[in-house]
């Protein structure tokens, strides 16, 4: 490694890794991505910050737990005490994050990097813990340097931006100034991929042709549009473009922006104008509309054309404790009702642990429900038989999150597509492998590069295409996407997105697509479901559901999201949601939003809402919708704080000495 990295009056790079390792704790701290596979299961959370509190002070264990449950209060735990004694499993994603970042602050470090600390997380916590790590840093004097891909949480939390690309910074200036007058390349075909609150539903995303580089190949091409030929031939450092701002590319976006000259050999990292088709753009055949603003727009025929009809499904569980006693019966999903026509797209949003991905292994039975009807195609699943029960699910095929966990590793991509068109077709070796260069093809994957490939040897984005392919292979009616593309960068997630628009276009597919993510529930979604501890709180059109939400906690969603406005480049800061959701073991009586609602009054507490149109398909469970006014009484206050206890803000403590 080469270079300078200074800390204070310290050159860290070259440092002894004895001295090195006193830095790391003390002086820097680091929150990482994914805190279920940071922090060890066998240990309670109390004992993992006790361990990191006494390798870096000299306190006995009874300082050190004292010391962990300051840290629990410091980053707003909520029952500090009692979360001290429980296990990572028991926490919620939100809970265990905070976790990771008390065991950060447990020697208070003078930097603290956060690794995509939020990307895993649900819109409403993804904002409390950005609101966390901020108030940290002023009130501890901390500085953070935060990596992320959403360009949308840098806008509304950074100070500076440093974008990079082949591991070369691209461009780097102060927020305001970089997001307001956008002059690079790379950096506008980010922004030009965040899926935006004010788009249209199925409108196409900006998407860069190719793939990322290999790091250790880098490429002497450029994958931007506006590739000069010598951006083929030249790596560049940020150069100045006025005031404290700088770029690396030698085309700047900004009217009047100069070309400037500079040295080097091996050729700007910026990408490769690639060879690959735009998979956003699709040409429009028999049956399917491409007329402009609903482009792809699946003609039916009928209104009354429904593909699935979900009522009053109810999913619960029986929760164990210690010794295998019961304790309790989760509730998962609660009397949830909803119709999906054929080439329509139903998006499900909803905070972790509101029951999303229950429902859908509910819907493809994979697990059976407790009680209510799934009927596809006018065919009541629940009364068939496996055999029958198989064949039906040809016609649904499901996408998960996570593509690596649900190929098999030791597979090729040519045995991982065509192995549903062994159990469900009879075509010949000859016709099966000609279908798996098709599929590969139709999700603009190279079959002759990645045949042979297996899933270790892809990156993200071409492993969750790998995982389309194989949804796709039987041509399905209808695909559930739980979570398909919340692990993916933007770019890639742009061009997951867009490939799933050209299929629907192209194959007539309807979708139930989960996710966390509302600006991308918006963008492919012509209805959306909001759901709140296993509940329906609000389902309607997409476009009328964005535009005027009529439940308190659709609006509190809505305000938690990150954003940039795409004209004048000034950011949105989230409004977090306070608190944290109730326990699914125990949901609160009436409404189950009821204490975290600015709304709530004592009937709230008394009566369940339910669904009552509030437009044509726009659908609230809400006593006191957004569209009446309401006044807050002192009772209905008191009743709220009752509910869910005071919070206190957190008292600000030093750490013990060295």
């Amino acid at each position: 490694m080469t270079g300078s990295a200074r800390l204070g009056g310290t050159e860290l790079v070259g440092l002894p890794e004895a001295d090195m390792r006193r830095m790391r704790g003390d002086d820097i701290a680091m929150v990482f991505q994914d805190p279920t596979r940071s922090l060890n299961p066998t240990m309670s959370v109390g004992a993992q910050i006790v361990e990191a509190v006494r390798t870096k002070t000299a306190v006995d264990r009874k300082a050190a737990a004292e010391r962990a449950v300051e840290l629990l209060k410091l980053v707003r735990m909520p029952a500090p005490e009692r979360r001290f004694h429980e296990y990572p499993h028991q926490l919620s994603g939100g809970m265990r994050q905070r976790v990771m970042i008390a065991i950060a602050l447990a020697s208070n470090p003078k930097v603290l990097i956060a690794d995509e600390a939020t990307t895993a997380l649900d819109v409403t916590t993804q904002a409390q813990i950005m609101e966390l790590l901020i108030d940290l840093q002023q009130r501890l004097g901390t500085a953070v340097v935060m990596i992320s891909h959403d360009l949308g949480l840098a806008a509304s939390y950074a100070d500076e931006v440093l974008v990079m690309y082949a591991g070369r910074a691209v461009e780097h200036a102060a927020t305001d100034l970089l997001f307001q007058n956008v002059r690079m390349p790379y950096t506008k075909a980010l922004l030009g991929a965040i899926p935006q609150l004010t788009t249209r539903p199925h409108s196409l995303l900006t998407v860069i042709g190719g793939h990322p580089p290999d790091l250790g190949a880098l490429p002497t091409g450029l994958r931007v549009p506006a590739a000069l030929p010598a951006c083929h031939r030249r790596v560049r450092g940020p150069a100045r473009a006025g005031g404290a701002r700088a770029g690396a590319q030698l085309r700047l976006l900004a009217s009047g922006g100069a070309r400037r000259r500079g040295r080097g050999r091996t050729g700007c990292r910026g990408g490769r104008r690639s060879a690959g088709r735009d998979i956003g753009r699709h040409e429009g055949r028999p049956g399917v509309s491409t007329a402009p603003g609903r482009p792809g727009e699946v003609e039916t025929g009928r209104d009354d054309d429904v593909l699935l009809q979900v009522r009053n499904l109810v999913q619960e569980y029986v929760s164990r404790g210690p010794g295998g006693a019961k304790a309790g019966v989760v509730h998962a999903v609660s009397d949830v009702s909803f119709d999906l026509r054929a080439g329509r797209t139903l998006g499900i949003v909803g905070e972790t642990g509101s029951g999303k991905s229950t429902l859908a292994r509910a819907v493809i039975r994979v697990e059976k429900p407790k009680s209510g009807e799934v009927r596809f195609r006018g065919r009541e699943l629940g009364g068939l038989s496996a055999r029958e029960l198989r064949k039906v699910h040809a016609d649904i095929q499901m996408v998960y999150q996570d593509p690596f966990g649900s190929l098999n590793p030791r597979w090729r991509v040519e045995d991982v597509v065509a192995e549903p068109l062994l159990g469900h077709s009879r075509m010949s070796r000859e016709r099966r492998r000609a279908r798996v260069r098709e599929l590969l093809d139709l999700v603009g994957l190279e079959p002759d590069v990645y045949l042979r490939r297996r899933p270790y040897e892809l990156s993200g984005g071409q492993a969750q295409r790998v995982a389309i392919a194989r949804a796709v292979a039987l041509n399905p009616a209808l695909i559930i996407c739980d979570e398909a593309i919340s692990s993916l960068d933007v770019l890639i997630q742009a061009q997951v997105l867009n490939l799933f628009e050209k299929l629907r276009a192209e194959l007539g597919l309807s979708y139930v697509f989960i996710a966390h993510d509302l600006a991308t529930v918006r963008q492919v979604s012509d209805q959306v479901a909001v759901m709140h501890l296993g509940k329906l709180a609000e389902i309607g059109p997409a476009e009328e559901l964005y535009r005027a939400p009529r439940h308190p906690y659709t609006r509190a969603l809505l305000d938690s999201i990150p954003g940039l406005d795409p004209v004048t480049g000034i950011a949105r800061r989230p409004v977090p949601l306070a608190g944290e959701p109730p326990s699914p073991l125990a949901p609160p009586s009436g409404c189950r939003f009821r204490t975290r609602c600015p709304r709530a009054q004592e009937r709230c507490a008394a009566e369940t809402p339910v669904l009552t149109e509030h437009g044509p398909g726009h659908l609230t469970a809400c006593h006191y919708p957004l569209d009446e006014p309401v006044v807050a009484t002192p009772d209905s206050l008191r009743s709220r704080v009752r509910a869910t206890g005071p919070a206190p803000e957190p008292a600000l403590t030093s750490p013990p000495a060295r």
